[in-house]
């Protein structure tokens, strides 16, 4: 059995408790989309959803004038559906999309693989 230094398992518990925070946030994606959409007309709005380009594009009319917001997720990211529908939507309500775009997770990333007690767990 291969034992881990303290470090390394500190380095683990880290990596679990931003994974778990990041997890929150994105189920938090989902609920402010349900939110935004809450008591629309489902006529006033609609997505235009590209896999194939990663893209998203949402449109809403609103007091008389159509808005859009447009959200293309970079070749070196992972695309995230929900997560370009409310970049789509932030932006074509005019709110700000910061907090969203450190959600966004890199194509290449490192793998962490954890083993306590016989169980073993990648992130």
């Amino acid at each position: 059995m291969k034992h881990y230094t303290t470090q390394q398992v500190e380095e683990a518990k880290k990596i679990i408790k931003e994974d778990n925070l990041k997890q929150q946030k994105l189920k938090a994606v989902k609920k402010e989309i349900s939110e935004k959409l809450r008591g629309l007309d489902p006529d006033s709005f609609m997505f235009k959803i590209n896999e194939k380009k990663d893209e998203v594009i949402f449109s809403i009319y609103l007091c008389g004038k159509v808005k859009v917001g447009t959200s293309k997720c970079n070749s070196t990211d992972v695309y995230n559906k929900d997560l370009g529908r409310l970049i789509a939507m932030r932006k074509a309500y005019g709110e700000g999309i910061e907090d969203l775009v450190e959600l966004v997770e890199p194509r290449e990333f490192n793998t962490v693989t954890l083993t306590i007690g016989g169980n073993t767990k990648m992130w």
